[in-house]
């Protein structure tokens, strides 16, 4: 029995042993590079509130007797303090804003339940719900109004905190305001002055592209991409509709380099998540009155080593995600999501276990960004052919032979690829190297009005 006791006691001090041995290592200082992106990600540009379209976002939804730019520099304030005052921004606290959870100006009931069906075939949808157009753009008279002051609002600086815990900024309210602002081009297009309503289009595209440029955090980035997506749709759409008076005189220009790449939203993404990591007080977990909570603050204090987790994060998850803009959709499509995590030993995982789960389970991947934004020129590079062929006046049979001669462009996704005229759909889209995918473009030609 003294032998059992004698061998349990011995297994408990090793189990003990094993187990201390990562508590006692110590969390490293900050990589440069990891220290520049959380330095870079908190700098704001210096705007004056009622020039910061950034305050017209926020403040989108107020009452329709209100500034949603002064409203939007309050409410930001607010926060600000707020998160100031607590460390954090605590949604439940008595002194936070019910505007972020209860917008107080919303879409029109009935529009939400039509973007489906005018977003898809929206000619065929105008010929048949005129008085129901005439209800749309009347119920959102004040909103479409704000979206089409935004669209004037040529700065922007995020001055909301990055911090996981800030209210949200809805988006979903604009990015249904924006389908109803080119449904209302299209109509204008057809029952107005053309060369106007082209105008208001090239408008639109223009803030699509400024917005993609100067967003700072992720999300403002896909909505950006997915405002100048309804807008590449919206052009081929006129184009059609534009054989005889040519008043889209305007060709599109590729996405340039701000436009495209990710490293300004991918920083934000980074310092957000970096906020999680921040440690509540002991005072926070004894508040519940949980042992169980109690017990995890004490396992996240001396297992929790935030620095080194930031810094692998930095260099195995956003740098590689950031590389990939440079390869191939097909390379993409292969690689790992972070870099390197198939070849950590077991030592590492021991050393460093909360690490090595937090990056495997809650990484996103980002790779699907960085293909959207590929495929988004790719679709530009379609329109501008699309465009050539009809201002050339081209026969379907013509259209290969002519493609033959045209590069792709600049666009590191779709490097070796060809343009591809596919004669049974009537449709222009892309031969991808050893890559296939429902994503790639692919834009319709119509001759003689069929």
């Amino acid at each position: 029995m003294k032998k059992v006791l004698q061998i349990s006691a011995f297994v408990f001090f090793l189990l003990t042993v094993v187990a201390i041995i990562p508590a006692l290592i110590p969390d490293e200082e900050y990589t440069a590079g990891a220290r520049q992106w959380l330095d870079e990600a908190n700098e704001q540009a210096e705007i004056d509130d009622e020039l910061n379209r950034f305050n017209a976002i926020v403040g989108f939804y107020v009452e329709a007797d209100r500034d949603m730019v002064a409203e939007g520099a309050k409410l930001i304030a607010q926060a600000n303090a707020l998160y100031e005052e607590n460390g954090r921004y605590d949604q439940d606290s008595s002194k936070a804003n019910s505007y972020w959870n209860r917008l107080p100006l919303k879409t029109g009931g009935k529009l939400s339940g039509q973007i489906e069906s005018f977003n898809s075939r929206p000619l065929a949808w105008l010929a048949d719900n005129q008085s129901l157009y005439n209800d749309l753009i009347a119920e959102n008279e004040v909103l479409l109004m704000r979206f089409r002051k935004l669209m004037t609002m040529n700065q922007s600086s995020r001055t909301l905190k990055l911090d996981y815990t800030m209210p949200y900024i809805s988006y979903s309210g604009i990015m249904d305001i924006k389908k109803l602002n080119n449904l209302s081009v299209i109509y204008d297009f057809i029952n107005g002055d053309r060369k106007v309503a082209a105008q208001r289009l090239q408008a639109s595209i223009i803030f699509s592209r400024l917005m993609m440029a100067q967003s700072v955090d992720l999300m403002e980035k896909i909505i950006a991409s997915k405002l100048l997506e309804d807008d590449l749709m919206t052009y081929s759409l006129l184009l059609d509709l534009d054989s005889d008076s040519n008043a889209l005189s305007f060709t599109i220009a590729n996405l340039n380099d701000n436009e495209r790449t990710l490293l300004k939203a991918f920083k934000s993404e980074f310092a957000s998540m970096s906020s999680m990591l921040v440690m509540q007080d002991f005072d926070d977990y004894q508040a519940d009155y949980s042992d169980q909570n109690i017990v995890q603050y004490f396992i996240m204090k001396l297992y929790l080593k935030p620095k080194k987790i930031e810094n692998k994060s930095h260099r195995d998850v956003w740098l590689h995600a950031l590389s990939m803009e440079n390869v191939t959709l097909a390379a993409r499509s292969k690689a790992d999501n972070i870099k390197g995590m198939d070849e950590m030993s077991w030592w590492d995982i021991y050393l460093d276990p909360l690490s090595y789960l937090l990056l495997a389970i809650a990484t996103p991947s980002h790779h699907g960004y960085i293909d959207m934004i590929d495929h988004l020129d790719a679709r530009i590079s379609l329109l501008n052919l699309k465009s050539d062929i009809y201002t050339k006046n081209l026969a379907a049979e013509e259209i290969s032979r002519y493609i033959s001669t045209m590069a792709v462009g600049d666009n590191a996704g779709y490097a070796g690829s060809e343009f591809f005229w596919d004669r049974e759909n009537s449709e222009l889209t892309y031969a991808v190297p050893n890559y296939t995918s429902e994503d790639i473009p692919r834009v319709k030609l119509y001759f003689n009005g069929q």
